[in-house]
């Protein structure tokens, strides 16, 4: 050998085993080098198919972010509409509440009103009916007795005067101008002329008023 400067001789056994050895290693490493290239080829094969996978995510995420950004942007608007809506319903909703404040307040108004109209009625209608029975009991020749006036007394002439009032624009033969009936003796004879017709039109009157066909301001004009 050269660092031993000396001749090295071998048997051909020797040789032949030396061989041998050679290739048993060769074997070995050729068959690492095998399995470490499957290994590469298989690892290169995962991640080009990761990639592939991970580019089409990506292109499934971007869609996905488009049409998240668009549901964002219509719930805004939404939660926008329904903020005014909301504001206009709470607007609404006091105004129902001070309407209904005062609906219960008109109530007890109109319920205390009905109470006294109904207290009212009760000593009214003995009234009426007493009423009634004086006109159905009332003689007609005395109407004619009172045409006859030329000058009637005081309470008679108010008597008719406050007839006119009540059947102003009720009876036909109750003259009116733009003030009202026409309070004159002439005109309060005119309404009487016909005495059968007139204690018709005086026993119908309560009816009239009970079914809303007297004018309210008749009764003010013939309490003055």
């Amino acid at each position: 050998m050269d660092t031993d400067r000396r001749p090295v001789y071998t048997t051909p056994k020797s040789f032949l085993e030396l061989i041998k050895l050679y290739l048993g290693m060769l074997d070995v490493k050729r068959g690492a080098i095998e399995k470490s290239k499957d290994t590469y080829e298989t690892g290169v094969a995962k991640l080009n198919e990761t990639s592939s996978v991970v580019t089409e995510l990506e292109a499934k995420l971007k869609v996905v972010l488009v049409e998240v950004e668009a549901k964002k942007i219509e719930a805004e608007k939404i939660e926008t509409v329904v903020g005014g809506e909301k504001a206009i319903v709470e607007v609404e909703n006091a105004k129902a509440n001070e309407k209904g404040t005062k609906c219960a307040e008109i109530k007890v108004n109109v319920s205390a009103i009905a109470a006294s109209a109904k207290k009212d009625l009760a000593k009214a209608i003995p009234l009426v009916e007493s009423t009634k029975e004086k006109l159905e009991n009332l003689d007609e020749k005395q109407f004619t007795t009172i045409k006859s006036f030329a000058s009637p007394p005081k309470p008679v002439e108010s008597t008719l005067f406050a007839c006119m009032c009540l059947l102003a624009k009720v009876d036909p033969n109750v003259p009116m101008d733009r003030k009202g009936p026409v309070l004159d003796w002439k005109s309060a004879k005119n309404m009487i002329n016909n005495p059968k017709a007139f204690k018709v039109v005086l026993l119908e009157f309560a009816d009239k008023v009970e079914n809303c066909l007297v004018p309210h301001v008749n009764f003010k004009q013939a309490k003055e």
